[in-house]
């Protein structure tokens, strides 16, 4: 009970500065993570016999906007895989040995660095798709093909998906310690949008307005985090480890890599933003402006590439982002205004 207690205070003391959640710390960031969780648990030695685990590391140009075959496909895939580490050390590593007044996770003189070379790496992993949403696994033959989700099922278009996963969601915690560490004010409120959010989530797939992409489907990274990026020196992006799981995904669910992410503004507290809607805390705000120019550099990196713009299109769309992100932060845990987020995304 004792770790619910302050959780309301903590979240407004510490504004909408993180994507961590404010009251768990667990798994990765994103759906994906929730999906690398089931496959892991359904089969713990994944990682040990031919699954996508490794790393990515060397990554050669992208100069296809789709995978024609499964040759194809699997030579896209293949450098996701390699089996031994880049020289390096992660990006959380070497950013323990400089100080960060801005609390950001990366040091202000590598960040433009390391974030165009992500964003390059981005592009190429975003490049590996299959055509449906699964678990993306290998063949007898060494190619790659997607079986069924443990606990979901499947294979899935991008809105039955959305629906299967939707329905196996549950907010961590307990309804009652929640209840008794809330404002009196907001708790009805609160509990209700987290009650509520799995339904509605799953009755905006059939609606036409969001998840509706079609195939192929991409294979995102389910905790892109800076302590899962290895590094030179100089924060030039070097190999990207833990792949533990991994799972084909909606396009609607490929997002900013998690240490750049942000909290979309309707669920956090409002008395946290301007009449633009933009945050009054400096540090947030900054990393608004990252999270925006991170998706100017994906789009320049397709162009680089020869790739379509398929990843860039999402992340430059913020109700895309927020929607993604939204979803992120229920699966992790995250107090929030769920039900004005949705108000919202149904009006649209």
């Amino acid at each position: 009970m004792q770790a619910f207690v302050p959780m309301y205070e903590r979240w407004q003391q510490s504004g909408a500065d993180s994507r961590v959640p404010r009251r768990l710390s667990r798994g990765g960031p994103s759906p994906a993570a929730h999906l690398n969780r089931r496959v892991i648990a359904q089969d713990p030695g994944r990682g040990r016999h031919p699954s996508v685990s490794g790393v990515l590391s060397h990554m050669p140009p992208c100069r296809r906007s789709l995978p024609a075959s499964p040759t194809t496909i699997t030579r896209l895939v293949r450098p996701l895989c390699c089996s031994s580490c880049s020289p390096g050390y992660t990006a959380g590593e070497e950013a323990k040995s400089y100080d960060i007044p801005d609390g950001g996770l990366i040091p202000r003189q590598y960040r433009q660095t390391m974030y165009r070379s992500m964003a390059a790496a981005h592009v190429q992993i975003a490049s590996a798709r299959l055509p449906k949403i699964g678990t993306v696994l290998r063949d007898a033959d060494g190619g790659f093909i997607v079986g069924p989700i443990p606990g979901i099922g499947g294979l899935f278009d991008t809105a039955s998906f959305s629906q299967a996963w939707a329905a196996t969601l549950r907010f961590p915690g307990d309804d009652h310690e929640l209840r008794e560490s809330l404002p009196p004010s907001l708790v009805d409120e609160i509990v209700r949008g987290l009650d509520e959010f799995p339904a509605r989530l799953a009755e905006l797939a059939p609606s036409g307005r969001y998840f509706a992409s079609a195939g192929l489907f991409p294979i995102p990274h389910a905790d892109l985090f800076h302590t899962n990026v290895i590094v030179d020196k100089n924060f030039d992006l070097l190999g990207i480890i833990d792949w533990e799981g991994a799972c084909t995904v909606p396009w609607e669910l490929m997002d900013t890599p998690a240490f750049l992410g942000t909290v979309p503004r309707l669920l956090n507290p409002p008395e946290q933003y301007d009449k633009r809607g933009r945050p009054l805390d400096p540090h947030e705000a900054a990393r608004w402006a990252e999270e925006e120019n991170y998706a100017t550099m994906v789009e320049e990196a397709e162009r680089q590439a020869g790739a379509d713009d398929r990843l860039s299109s999402v992340l430059i769309d913020k109700d895309a982002r927020d929607l993604a992100c939204t979803m992120h932060l229920f699966v992790l845990g995250k107090l929030g205004f769920y039900e004005r987020v949705l108000d919202c995304f149904e009006r649209k």
